[in-house]
C-alpha cells in the first residue's frame, strides 16, 4: 500500500512538472523580427509574398504591432496577451468604433471551444464555434511547438478543420484562424523566419527565402520603391519612385481592369471606381514587378 502511495505522489508530481514546463514553453506569436512567407495560385501562375511587422502603434491603452505585406497595408494591428496566450486583431477601416477579433487563444484545453472568425479575409463567410480537438507537440526545425487541431461548423453548416501552430499562427494566413490554408482558395503558409533564420516550414524540405526588403540595410532600404492600399480613401500610395513606373489592377480571374502610368512624383491613385471586392495590383518600375492583393469594402 504505502509503495503504491509512493508511485502515486511521483506519477503526479511528474505531471504538475510537465504541466508546467508545457505553460513555461509558451512561444509568443508577435515579435518584431518574425516574417512570414506564403504561396498564392490563380490559372497555373503562383506568387510568393511575405507579411512581416513594421511599428508599433498604442490604442485606447493596449499596445499593437502595425502588420504589412501582402493585402495587410499597415492597417491590421495585432496584439498578444502572452500570459493569457491570446492573439487579438484590430483592422483600423477608418471608423470611429474600432472592433477587435480573438484570432487566436492557446490557453485553451483539450474539450473547450471558442467562436472563431475570419475577419476581412478571402474565407470571412467560414466562422462558428470550432471544438479543440487535441494539442500535439511536433518539431518544426529541430524544436518542438505546440500544434492545436480544431473543427467546427459555419453558419451554412459546413464542416472544417483546422490547425494553429504556438508562435506561428495559422498554416493559412496569419487572419484566417478557421481554416487549413491552401495555394488557391487563400494562401498557403510555406515558411516563418525571426532574425533572418527559419523557424517553420511546411514541408522539411521546402525553400524559404527572405523578404529582400527586410534583410538589406537601412541606407538602401529607402532607395527600394513600395506601394500600399489606403483603406479609409481608397487610394494606392506610392514610396521611394525614382523613375517612370507603371499600375495595373486584375480581377480575380486575371481580367486587366485599370493600367496606368505613374510619373515620377505621383504620391498617390485613387482606385475609387472600383467596387467592394478583392483585386491584384501590380506595380512595375525599372524592370521590377511588385504584387500584391488588396480588398476593398
Amino acid at each position: 500500500m504505502q509503495k503504491r502511495y509512493v508511485f502515486f505522489q511521483v506519477l503526479f508530481g511528474v505531471f504538475i512538472v510537465l504541466t508546467f514546463n508545457v505553460k513555461a514553453q509558451y512561444k509568443p506569436i508577435l515579435t518584431h523580427s518574425k516574417e512570414w512567407l506564403i504561396k498564392t495560385c490563380e490559372f497555373g501562375n503562383c506568387l510568393h509574398d511575405y507579411y512581416y511587422f513594421v511599428a508599433d502603434t498604442t490604442i485606447n491603452g493596449l499596445c499593437y504591432k502595425v502588420l504589412d505585406g501582402y493585402h495587410y497595408n499597415k492597417n491590421f494591428y495585432l496584439r498578444e496577451d502572452v500570459s493569457q496566450r491570446q492573439v487579438f486583431l484590430m483592422i483600423n477601416t477608418g471608423s470611429a468604433f474600432l472592433e477587435e477579433y480573438l484570432l487566436y487563444d492557446f490557453g485553451m484545453a483539450v474539450g473547450d471551444s471558442m467562436y472563431v472568425r475570419n475577419p476581412i479575409s478571402p474565407v470571412s463567410s467560414i466562422e462558428g464555434y470550432y471544438h479543440l480537438d487535441s494539442i500535439v507537440q511536433e518539431p518544426f526545425e529541430q524544436v518542438f511547438r505546440n500544434v492545436f487541431y480544431l473543427h467546427g461548423r459555419d453558419a451554412q453548416n459546413i464542416y472544417h478543420e483546422t490547425k494553429w501552430v504556438e508562435g506561428i499562427g495559422s498554416t493559412g494566413l496569419i487572419n484566417t484562424p478557421g481554416v487549413i490554408g491552401d495555394t488557391v482558395a487563400m494562401a498557403e503558409l510555406l515558411c516563418v523566419s525571426e532574425n533572418v533564420q527559419k523557424i517553420y516550414s511546411r514541408k522539411p524540405n521546402d525553400t524559404c527565402y527572405s523578404n529582400p526588403v527586410l534583410s538589406i540595410n537601412k541606407d538602401v532600404k529607402s532607395s527600394q520603391f513600395a506601394f500600399y492600399f489606403a483603406q479609409k480613401s481608397k487610394q494606392i500610395k506610392f514610396e521611394n519612385l525614382d523613375s517612370k513606373a507603371e499600375l495595373k489592377v486584375y480581377s480575380p480571374g486575371g481580367r486587366l481592369l485599370v493600367q496606368k502610368p505613374v510619373l515620377i512624383g505621383m504620391e498617390s491613385f485613387s482606385l475609387e471606381c472600383l467596387t467592394s471586392g478583392v483585386y491584384i495590383v501590380s506595380l512595375q518600375c525599372n524592370g521590377v514587378l511588385k504584387s500584391k492583393k488588396i480588398i476593398i469594402q
